[in-house]
């Protein structure tokens, strides 16, 4: 993890309602969030028609092809143990058969909690991003083995501000984040000057470090219910990049999407001396 991921994510951790370090965080992102954006896509008509509505699929975890993606750990025994902490010092001196019913119940309730907040990775809508337009892997994982495109926004365009504010840098680590300490504080009935607002997110932006070349940051949106996978508006692209194995009439029906919107387009092409792709603009 870089330095600078590190004090974010402790800002993150550190904050509270009664004293937030959300700002300190926020700033710091805002200084390290790349002036462009990539998203490699399949050549697909609702991909196409994406790049030409202005828009990008938000759709869930749950479909991506790593399973621990947005995944998080809870131990279950530490969060129960912690509500038979805080009832044993609470009725000191009680007697025993009725602490131990209020054990009982105590631990149904903290069951059923977290129960809840297992689920809540269902409420969470996400779309992938990348910071370089010629990595090798990206363009033949997710564009069609270099038959499909990647798209360029620019987030220091005006109208990116909805965009850049929804926009997460991913953290690489070798387990899943662990939410333990903040499930402790929701089911214990912390006060809300204690509680900690920006756990889950951080569940959802820690990722299995053997995706680092990915280099990703993502759009995270929360909703209030369980939806469908939806379209969300996003500023006009700046370039496109279609692959060096997309065939001629799939390029030109790209830049007749492009050239009525400003988008210029680029086809990528392979080095003769190395493993690099480069781009050049699409002139036929």
């Amino acid at each position: 993890m870089s330095n600078w991921k590190e004090e974010f994510v402790k800002c993150l951790e550190g904050s509270t309602s009664g004293h937030s370090q959300l700002e300190k965080a926020l700033a710091m992102k805002a200084e390290h969030t790349p002036k462009h954006i990539y998203r490699y896509q399949p050549d697909r008509d609702n991909r196409r028609n994406s790049l030409e509505n202005n828009t990008i699929w938000l759709s869930s975890p749950e479909k991506y092809n790593d399973p621990y993606d947005c995944e998080f750990m809870i131990s279950d025994a530490s969060v129960e143990a912690e509500a038979h902490k805080r009832l044993e010092k609470n009725f000191t001196g009680a007697n025993p058969d009725l602490l131990a019913i209020g054990k009982s119940k105590a631990s149904q309730v903290v069951n059923e909690k977290l129960s809840e907040i297992k689920k809540w990775k269902q409420l969470c809508k996400v779309c992938c991003f990348n910071e370089d337009p010629t990595s090798l892997l990206m363009w033949g994982h997710y564009a069609d083995n270099h038959r499909g495109f990647c798209i360029e926004y620019d987030l220091e365009c005006p109208k990116a501000a909805q965009f850049r504010h929804k926009l997460y840098p991913v953290v690489y680590s070798d387990k899943p984040y662990d939410l333990t300490p903040w499930a402790k504080c929701l089911v214990n009935g912390s006060s809300s000057d204690a509680f900690n607002l920006h756990g889950p997110i951080l569940a959802l932006v820690h990722k299995f470090k053997g995706w680092e070349y990915e280099r990703e940051w993502r759009v995270i949106s929360v909703l209030p219910g369980i939806e469908p996978d939806h379209d969300w508006t996003v500023p006009t692209a700046t370039r496109v990049f279609v692959g060096s194995k997309m065939e001629m009439a799939n390029k030109q029906a790209f830049r007749a999407i492009c050239k009525p919107k400003g988008i210029e387009v680029l086809e990528m092409h392979r080095a003769g001396d190395s493993f690099k792709l480069f781009p050049l603009p699409f002139s036929q």
